[in-house]
């Protein structure tokens, strides 16, 4: 029998999952300021429409983003912006080297945005098209 935590635990695994088997788009910034940054991450989103609406994922990388602390409050006002601006149901996640959660930890600094959606499915025949 599964505990509430166990399903709690499934539900994030496959909001993952779904939101890494939808990224179609990814950007790697090598900005040299926040602002340039904040313009790359942008210019992305604003190459996805599919953030507005119909669904799917990016992943923007900024190799260059260091500064644990200014990447934390960058992450936090672009994660209001795009839910205001772009889409309420956005889901953003944020991963620096040194995150305070283990699990948000990554080599690079990097923001993974997706909107999931009932018709998202991955196309194809699985095994067959490789």
């Amino acid at each position: 029998m599964h505990t509430l935590a166990q399903e709690d635990e499934e539900a994030k695994f496959v909001q993952m999952g779904r939101a890494i088997l939808h990224t179609q788009k990814a950007e790697v910034s090598f900005a040299s300021s926040v602002q340039e940054m904040h313009r790359d991450l942008w210019s992305l989103v604003e190459s996805a429409p599919f953030l507005v609406e119909g669904g799917g994922g990016v992943l923007f990388v900024a190799p260059r983003f260091n500064n644990y602390e200014v990447f934390d409050d960058f992450s936090l006002l672009v994660h209001s912006g795009l839910r205001g601006l772009v889409n309420s149901k956005l889901y953003v996640q944020s991963y620096h080297p040194i995150h305070r959660s283990p699990s948000l930890r990554a080599p690079v600094a990097a923001m993974h945005i997706f909107l999931d959606d009932d018709e998202l499915f991955v196309e194809g025949n699985g095994v067959d098209t490789l």
